[in-house]
């Protein structure tokens, strides 16, 4: 609650929107990663504002862990919970219009 009030307080004056995430309870470091996972790769994934794909091959790198017996990010549990039609390389890059070679 602290940080949403200093949230408030730094933005009154502004026309700033914000996003919040209220919750009953503190959630499992998981679900944290999670939700966080959701929220930074949906400007990549759904919203198309990033078209290089290098830097947003870079981003998935260092958001999701790649799996040891897996080929990519994108056959992972945390990228398939959140993205299961998007499965392979191909599929995002078609996607997202760009190029799969730096995905």
């Amino acid at each position: 609650m602290y940080t949403f009030n200093a949230a408030v307080q730094i933005l009154r004056d502004n026309s700033a929107v914000i996003s919040v995430f209220v919750l009953k309870t503190k959630p499992k470091p998981k679900k944290i990663r999670s939700m966080f996972q959701l929220y930074l790769s949906n400007s990549l994934v759904n919203q198309l504002l990033i078209n290089d794909s290098k830097y947003i091959g870079q981003l998935l790198d260092s958001w999701f862990e790649k799996e040891e017996d897996k080929k990519s990010i994108q056959n992972s549990k945390e990228w398939l919970n959140l993205y299961p039609d998007l499965n392979t390389k191909d599929k995002l890059a078609k996607h997202l219009s760009i190029s799969k070679r730096h995905l």
